[in-house]
């Protein structure tokens, strides 16, 4: 009998619906087995993330966004003793520099393209 497939999930915590469409769009032509869910606010993102209702493989975190600072949702994050899971900030470069967001932290330019946001997802699905 042939094992179940497992599926990776990414939550996408980000308000911006151009990131949204690129990231589904991205993972869709790369993956099969990869599951995206957006949230456009980083508190219900943690929210979901610490009452168990979603654990995700993945989380793309947008610096630009408002809610919660990033330094502070990073930290509940890394609270939660999630060693399965990945985190990904994008955004300016300037902007992690300036806000020392630390160790375990994977960066993404935001200057990038569609086929360089395929390629980096490739590279990061595969490792």
């Amino acid at each position: 009998m042939k094992a179940p497939k497992r599926y990776k999930t990414c939550l996408l915590v980000t308000d911006d619906p151009d990131d949204q469409v690129q990231f589904s769009e991205a993972l869709n032509g790369i993956s099969s087995d990869t599951i995206l869910i957006s949230v456009s606010d980083s508190r219900k993102a943690l929210t979901l993330i610490k009452k168990d209702i979603l654990r995700p493989t993945f989380i793309f975190f947008d610096l630009s966004l408002g809610q919660v600072k990033p330094g502070k949702f990073l930290s509940e994050i890394k609270k939660m003793k999630l060693q399965t899971v990945t985190l990904v900030v994008y955004g300016k470069r300037k902007d992690v520099e300036n806000r020392g967001l630390g160790k375990g932290v994977i960066f993404l330019d935001r200057s990038y393209s569609y086929n360089e946001l395929q390629d980096f997802l490739s590279d990061l699905l595969r490792s």
